[in-house]
C-alpha cells in the first residue's frame, strides 16, 4: 500500500498540473477507433450499475473487438490561453491523435515531465503529435503519460473568452 502511494506521488510530481491545476474536460476520455463502444450496464431492475474494472476499460488497443479508452482529458485557461490536458494510458508509439479539437495558430504540445516542445500536424480536426521513441530509463514517469497542447481544446467545448484568444 505505502509502495502505491510512492508511485502516486512520484507520478503527480512530473503530471499534476494536469490535475490540481485543471478541471474537468466536457468530453472525459477517448476511445480507440477500432472495436464497439462499451455501452453502461444497469443491475437487476435497473436500480445499480454493474461492477466494472476501469483496468479492463483501458488501452492502446481494443480488447477483444471492445473499444478501449485511450487517453483522458483535462483542461485548464491561463492568462487567457485554452490548455489542453491529454493524459495517455501508455507510451504512444510514434504518435498520438487526439481527435475533434481545436487549436490555434500558438499552439505548443509538450510532454510534461520534458522540456521540448513535440512536433505535431493538425489535419481537419485531428491533431496528430509525433512522439520521440526513447528508452524507458528517460522517460518522465513510469506510467500515464500527459500532453500538454496549449490554444487548444476539444470541438464539445466552448471557452469563456473569444475564440480568438485562443
Amino acid at each position: 500500500m505505502q509502495q502505491r502511494l510512492v508511485e502516486i506521488g512520484d507520478w503527480l510530481k512530473v503530471n499534476g498540473e494536469a490535475i490540481f491545476q485543471s478541471t474537468p474536460s466536457l468530453r472525459s476520455c477517448q476511445y480507440t477507433l477500432q472495436g464497439v463502444r462499451p455501452g453502461r450496464q444497469m443491475g437487476l431492475a435497473h436500480s445499480f450499475q454493474v461492477a466494472y474494472s476501469v483496468m479492463n476499460l483501458i488501452g492502446l488497443e481494443p480488447k477483444n473487438n471492445v473499444a478501449s479508452i485511450e487517453m483522458f482529458f483535462t483542461a485548464a485557461e491561463s492568462d487567457n490561453v485554452a490548455i489542453l490536458y491529454a493524459i495517455s494510458v501508455g507510451y504512444p508509439q510514434g504518435k498520438l491523435v487526439v481527435r475533434d479539437v481545436n487549436i490555434g495558430s500558438s499552439t505548443q504540445v509538450r510532454m510534461l515531465g520534458s522540456a521540448e516542445d513535440l512536433f505535431f500536424e493538425y489535419d481537419g480536426s485531428d491533431l496528430e503529435i509525433h512522439v520521440p521513441l526513447t528508452h524507458p530509463k528517460v522517460l518522465p514517469c513510469s506510467h500515464a503519460y500527459t500532453f500538454r497542447i496549449s490554444h487548444a481544446f476539444l470541438k464539445n467545448e466552448t471557452l469563456q473568452h473569444a475564440p480568438g484568444d485562443l
